[in-house]
C-alpha cells in the first residue's frame, strides 16, 4: 500500500496524525505544504485545494512551482551489486544507465 497522492504532478506523502486522529499530507515535489483530512477523500480534496491555491500565489508572483532536478543521481553500491547490475544490463543489450533507469521507472509506477 503506497503511502503517497498524486495530482496535478504534484506528489505528497501521507500519514496519520495521532494527536489530532487525522490524515496528514505533505507535499514533497515543491516548497513543502501541509495539509489535513478526516479521510481519503476529504484529504485529496484538501490536497487539490493547497496546489491550486499555491499555483495561483506562483503565477502571481511569477515563482516556478515545482523543484527542479537536473535527471543526474550519483549511487553508491556495492562492488557485488554492481557486477550483477551490469551483468544484466549487458544480458538485456543495455547501458547500465539505461537498465537503472528503466527498473526504477518499472518500480515507481507499479
Amino acid at each position: 500500500m503506497s503511502n503517497l497522492i498524486r495530482y496535478n504532478g504534484f506528489i505528497a506523502k501521507v500519514e496519520v496524525d495521532t494527536d489530532t486522529n487525522l490524515l496528514c499530507g505533505t507535499v514533497i515535489n515543491s516548497s513543502p505544504h501541509v495539509f489535513y483530512g478526516e479521510n481519503v477523500g476529504k484529504l485529496k480534496k484538501q490536497f487539490e485545494i493547497v496546489i491550486q491555491e499555491y499555483l495561483k500565489v506562483c503565477e502571481e508572483r511569477g515563482i516556478e512551482p515545482r523543484k527542479s532536478y537536473s535527471g543526474e543521481l550519483r549511487l553508491r553500491l556495492p562492488p557485488e551489486l554492481h557486477a550483477e547490475v551490469a551483468a544484466m544490463a549487458t544480458q538485456e543489450g543495455q547501458s547500465i544507465n539505461k537498465w537503472i533507469t528503466h527498473t526504477v521507472d518499472q518500480a515507481v509506477h507499479a
